[in-house]
């Protein structure tokens, strides 16, 4: 049996409760797929471009998130 990531959800890369946003991530066959969800129910937001790698995935959702609540 080998350890394959589940590609069907979404887990949690980042999250941070004082500016209230949590950046998402799913490992697809290009890469990172992003999303940052924010606490006050505002809808989310996908990134447009996949990551490389999970570091690059949490640094897109971090701007994003930054980009949204500027």
């Amino acid at each position: 049996m080998t350890d394959k990531p589940n590609r069907t959800e979404w887990e949690t890369l980042e999250r941070d409760a004082e500016r209230g946003y949590e950046v998402m991530g799913k490992e697809g066959l290009n890469g990172w797929e992003v999303e940052v969800r924010f606490d006050n129910g505002s809808a989310p937001e996908q990134a447009e471009r996949s990551a490389p790698t999970r570091e690059e995935a949490t640094k897109i959702g971090r701007e994003m998130a930054t980009m949204r609540s500027s």
